[in-house]
């Protein structure tokens, strides 16, 4: 049987060395998916697109500044709605943060992405989570 190795690898993720976060400040990130709806013609025309947003926090890890890419298929403001309730304490002030969330056509959104300098997480979303892609909205 293999060993298992993801508390440790975890662990090594969230060290505070390892994160660069401010010294007096432990790390917390705590975002929702927010799995956008879709107009059906974009379901539909065989789409696969990121959507990319930028901010910072303040220290109490209230988002601030949200700018997000112009793209035909979500709204910014929808986004910006989203990433306005995400509370992220840890990273160094006026560190710029990105988030990236990924539609694959036929499949869905696949992950959520957050990134600053010395911290990447990926968030896969698993399951049944194209509920656009089977049963009576697929035709």
């Amino acid at each position: 049987m293999k060993p298992f190795t993801g508390i440790v690898a975890l662990l090594i993720l969230l060290s505070p060395v390892a994160l660069a976060v401010s010294a007096e400040s432990e790390m917390e990130v705590n975002v929702n998916l927010c799995m956008f709806p879709l107009s059906p013609s974009h379901v539909k025309g065989h789409a696969t697109f990121s959507i990319i947003a930028a901010f910072k926090v303040d220290p109490a890890g209230k988002v601030q500044n949200i700018e997000v890419n112009d793209n035909p298929f979500v709204s910014a403001s929808l986004v910006r709605e989203c990433i306005s309730q995400w509370r992220i304490k840890g990273p160094k002030p006026g560190v710029k943060i990105a988030a990236m969330w990924r539609w694959k056509h036929a499949v869905g959104w696949e992950f959520l992405l957050l990134s600053w300098p010395g911290y990447t997480q990926k968030i896969v979303i698993s399951g049944d989570h194209c509920y656009y892609c089977s049963g009576a909205g697929a035709s």
